[in-house]
């Protein structure tokens, strides 16, 4: 049995264009994103028979996906990753008073070693739904012991 890694790099065409993570198709990039969301948060990515979407790193003048395209399950995967993961590099930020870049950065390259997996893949953005699992599995005794003590 073959197993999908947790994290790769967003599929890109020989152009560099983003493809969608479900279909393969070359995404289209809308300006705003008020079509999806009823309000305008930036640009995104969007599959084109509506597997999913993506948004873009705000200030990005080459329009830099925050990932791979994703869709509901996914979105609330990363959302509940976040959560778990976010609270131990930003308390770094407090605990070491280290700037949030060199916090984060940090708390990545933790976060590769303890799921195993290449540091240059190892971004909530760059996961599946399992990928997105095991970070909150990796991070909950941290978080409980970060929030209770």
């Amino acid at each position: 049995m073959i197993h999908e890694p947790i994290a790769e790099k967003p599929p890109r065409d020989e152009n560099g264009w983003l493809l969608c993570s479900y279909c393969g198709m070359p995404t289209e990039l809308l300006e705003s994103s008020a079509e999806i969301y009823g309000k305008d948060y930036g640009p995104v990515y969007r599959c084109p028979i509506g597997c999913g979407w993506v948004g873009v790193h705000k200030n990005s003048s080459k329009f830099k996906a925050l990932g791979r395209v994703a869709n509901r399950e996914l979105r609330q995967a990363k959302q509940a990753a976040h959560a778990a993961f976010d609270p131990l590099w930003r308390a770094k930020i407090h605990r070491e008073r280290c700037k949030p870049g060199k916090a984060r950065a940090a708390g990545y390259r933790w976060l590769a070693e303890q799921l195993g997996i290449d540091p240059g893949v190892c971004h909530i953005g760059m996961m599946n739904v399992e990928g997105c699992r095991r970070v909150v599995e990796v991070c909950r005794p941290y978080y409980r012991s970060h929030d209770h003590g």
